[in-house]
């Protein structure tokens, strides 16, 4: 059996069917080769244009670590001043606890009960600062999980989006 024979093809098969606009027309005095060395051009204009602002981004991005990296050679140019005052620092904190806890011994009478309660200070300081910041981290944690559920609800929800993930991995698929 043969096929059944078409009377009207579909208009939008018909390249003439279609309403061009003005903009996007050529003016009629061209040939069809002066044409397509006026689109050649436009292209290599654009193919030009393009790769000179990727020069530019690129120069950019070098800039940034070039500074990035003098302001830490500053810091390394420092560090035999900076090093030193830490050194100092620490030390100073050191003899400042020590003389603390020696207070509190001479209070109470006692000088191993002064560095007794200097110590227990100084844990249950410390094991307050830690369970704040591991508070901090699992709310930080908690946001980050409940944001990322509500952006594959939002995806999963918009049928739009689904159709273009879905066409967007048949495109990747196919290549």
């Amino acid at each position: 059996m043969l096929p059944a024979r078409i009377e009207h093809p579909s208009p939008t098969l018909e390249p003439g069917a279609r309403p061009v606009s003005e903009s996007r027309m050529l003016p009629p005095h061209q040939s069809k080769m002066e044409r397509v060395t006026g689109h050649l051009a436009a292209l290599s204009a654009d193919l030009r244009e393009w790769t000179e602002l990727r020069v530019d981004l690129v120069k950019r991005q070098i800039e940034g670590v070039q500074a990035k990296i003098e302001r830490l050679e500053h810091y390394l140019d420092a560090a035999n001043l900076l090093i030193p005052a830490a050194v100092l620092a620490l030390t100073a904190l050191f003899f400042l606890l020590v003389t603390i806890a020696l207070g509190i011994g001479a209070l109470i009478g006692s000088v191993w009960g002064g560095f007794a309660i200097l110590t227990l200070l100084l844990v249950v300081a410390a094991v307050v600062l830690g369970w704040l910041g591991m508070r901090k981290v699992r709310e930080a944690q908690a946001i980050a999980v409940e944001a990322k559920k509500r952006d594959q609800g939002d995806r999963i929800r918009d049928p739009a989006a689904l159709r273009e993930s879905q066409a967007a991995s048949a495109r990747n698929a196919a290549v």
